[in-house]
């Protein structure tokens, strides 16, 4: 009922194929990590039993998806979160949330949509993180985050007044 997938992935071409890499269900419900066939478009979707009927689809054009690029995918019965590169980028409730998701696959979850492209990481979560472990899973290297703005004005002398 709650669970993070994440992927460090880039796309071979920006042609506009569909890219999937699916976390599959016994009951054929999947959530879908995928460049989409609009330009640029890193997408993720829940699909409902027996792979019809996508209750959520979250996704951001706002990327280079032939770059290498951060991506977690959040659900929760709180709703379900896009985070890219140390960003959360879209956000909804869904209340369709799959509970058991047992498989990946590099495709669609059926054999179609199949996934060509760079892959350094995939990691599988079975609950959900917080926000600042989102944050620090999706960060670009070498960047400072801070717990408050408080902390990022002391660590970088601003002088608030």
């Amino acid at each position: 009922s709650q669970g993070v997938i994440f992927v460090e992935m880039a796309a071979l071409t920006n042609d506009s194929t569909s890219r999937r890499i699916t976390l599959y269900g016994n009951s054929s419900e999947r959530i879908v990590i995928s460049y989409g066939v609009s330009s640029n478009r890193i997408e993720c979707a829940i699909l409902g039993s027996n792979g019809s009927g996508v209750t959520t689809v979250l996704f951001t054009t706002n990327y280079q998806i032939t770059n290498i690029n951060k991506i977690a995918y959040k659900w929760s019965l709180d709703g379900i979160e896009l985070w890219v590169n140390g960003i959360m980028v879209d956000s909804a409730l869904s209340s369709a949330i799959p509970n058991i998701l047992n498989d990946i696959r590099f495709d669609d979850g059926s054999g179609g949509n199949k996934f060509y492209g760079k892959l350094k990481n995939l990691q599988v979560y079975p609950t959900a993180l917080t926000d600042e472990e989102l944050l620090l899973l999706t960060g670009l290297p070498n960047e400072t985050y801070y717990d408050s703005y408080l902390a990022m004005s002391q660590n970088l002398t601003y002088t608030i007044k």
